[in-house]
């Protein structure tokens, strides 16, 4: 236990370090905190000429209030907020940057603070009032950015504290604050992110808190920086470092398991997130809200972030699970129509970026429906949304930017095929059915798995979806897989030539298409050279 001057007791751990070394305890500075209080009241009353060097010096030393480990919480929140207030008093157009610098290294040193509280105890929670010094600290680090020239360091504590919270929803319950961590972990070095410890843990966290990101929080707002700079940058780090690989692979074998994880659930919520962010987008936009050069810039976010998730190994080969390559699908044919449905007024006023969102569009579902595996998102493209794909590609040739790479599309033809082949709820043909207990209808595994993301109850009669309510049916798939094997149950796809040169195939660029848009099509599904760089609003 420690005592504060105020004479408050609490169990901060003077010294607590993670690794038992190099650590170094900071005594109270000579300057009281009702001194610097009362020299920034003093001043504030008039216009005072020595504005910047009074907000200096309280600033200076209110730091160093907030680095005392004996401090108790509720003075080390009034520290907080007299370095906040000193930093405004050195702010005009000079020397914004300075002052973004200033309130972002009081804000580490206040996260560093919290950090040697909670785990230098290892028993304490988020409380009211920890957690209103956190959104605070959270409203000073969204001033950060990489070109910082001043040494802004976390504190290993810190790091470990951050995962903490974003990976254990029992220590913060607010599940808002959990997802303005990925702040913190932004500023990490490449080398942080590499490693398999703290790499990792960033993974796992990113994949803790994506369910609960909500489509506001990555667009840009009056009163609050937007996440999705933040999150664009944790989420590539992850792929560029190797951490998503267990996270696919995870959701694999969940989609096999017919069971629903966080890995599963993840990635469903941040395709789906994808579509609700680019339809927001277009309303705003439809509404005045933006301007054209800004919606395609947030457009490019929205592109860049399922280019990640479903045009990249390896979550694209999750993406190529029963399910998910559904969700993808749906997203996918969403937010491009939310696009293409402004071209007419976003290619006359933004024609170069509008027109390479386009290109990039164009060359992201190419390379989808390139691929031949039958549970590919490109199939789903083409067996699901063929029709409506097919109208956008007309809609774009029409607003004088047409998609190079696709061409026809229409969908799987049912015609014949036995009732027992068809999906109850969508009345496609089934890939590998499932029977529902409860109701003893049968589904295909691809809606099971979304009944269990988004309402886990049998559609007939409402009974919950556990474990032991369905079951797989091999003997009806092999006949599903026979019928299809002895009938054109494939259809024309993605060409630009006769029915019968594309019925059996779901390849584009393949002999139906000129040598260029075939050479254009097997370039893209052997490599693709993504910017993943998330687009600065």
């Amino acid at each position: 236990m420690v005592v504060c001057f105020c004479g408050e007791e609490h169990n901060t751990v003077v010294g607590y370090s993670i690794t038992g070394l190099d650590y170094q305890v900071h005594p109270p500075p000579s300057k009281s905190l009702k001194y610097l209080r009362d020299l920034l009241y003093r001043h504030s009353r008039h216009d005072c000429s020595q504005m910047l060097q009074v907000g200096e010096f309280v600033y200076h030393y209110a730091v160093q209030w907030v680095q005392v480990e004996s401090l108790c919480l509720r003075h080390l929140i009034v520290a907080v907020e007299l370095g906040e207030d000193a930093s405004v008093w050195i702010g005009n157009r000079e020397t914004m940057t300075r002052v973004a610098t200033m309130k972002t290294k009081l804000g580490i040193e206040a996260a560093n603070a919290v950090a040697v509280r909670m785990m230098g105890s290892m028993t304490t929670v988020v409380t009211d009032s920890l957690e209103d010094l956190m959104w605070r600290i959270v409203s000073l680090i969204e001033y950060w950015d990489p070109s910082f020239q001043e040494d802004i360091k976390q504190s290993l504590c810190t790091k470990v504290w951050v995962l903490r919270l974003m990976n254990c929803p029992d220590v913060c319950p607010n599940f808002h604050l959990r997802v303005q961590m990925i702040r913190f972990v932004e500023m990490w070095s490449d080398d942080y992110m590499a490693s398999s410890v703290f790499g990792w843990q960033a993974a796992t966290g990113l994949v803790a808190v994506s369910p609960n990101l909500q489509v506001d929080q990555l667009l840009p707002n009056s009163l609050s920086s937007s996440l999705v700079k933040p999150f664009m940058k944790v989420l590539s780090s992850c792929w560029e470092q190797g951490h998503l690989a267990p996270i696919a692979a995870a959701a694999v074998h969940q989609v096999k398991e017919l069971r629903v994880g966080p890995e599963l659930r993840c990635l469903a919520q941040l395709v789906e997130l994808a579509s609700q962010m680019a339809k927001t987008i277009k309303g705003w936009y439809e509404t005045g809200c933006w301007n054209g050069p800004m919606t395609v810039l947030l457009f490019e976010n929205v592109f860049i972030l399922l280019k990640i998730l479903v045009a990249t190994s390896p979550t694209m080969e999750a993406y190529e699970s029963p399910g998910l390559a559904q969700a993808a699908a749906a997203a996918l044919v969403s937010a491009t129509s939310s696009v293409v449905s402004l071209t007419s007024k976003l290619l006359d006023r933004s024609n170069s970026s509008f027109t390479s969102l386009l290109v990039e569009i164009d060359g992201i579902l190419n390379l989808l429906v390139s691929r031949k595996t039958p549970h590919s998102v490109g199939a789903s493209l083409w067996r699901d949304h063929g029709y409506q794909l097919c109208f956008l590609t007309r809609q774009a040739t029409e607003g004088g930017c047409p998609f190079l790479k696709i061409h026809e599309v229409c969908g799987e033809r049912t015609e014949g095929c036995p009732e027992r082949f068809l999906d109850s709820v969508t009345q496609a043909v089934m890939e590998a059915p499932v029977l529902l207990h409860s109701s003893k209808m049968v589904v295909d595994e691809s809606t099971l798995i979304h009944l269990l993301l988004t309402s886990p109850s049998d559609p007939f009669t409402r009974c919950p979806l556990d474990p032991d309510t369905y079951s797989r049916l091999p003997d009806l798939q092999d006949d599903i897989v026979a019928w299809r094997n002895n009938t054109i149950g494939l259809q024309g796809i993605f060409n630009s030539g006769s029915e019968d040169e594309t019925a059996n195939s779901i390849v584009v660029g393949g002999t139906s298409n000129s040598d260029t848009n075939s050479s254009a099509a097997d370039d893209t599904s052997s490599s693709v050279t993504i910017d993943i760089s998330p687009r600065d609003c």
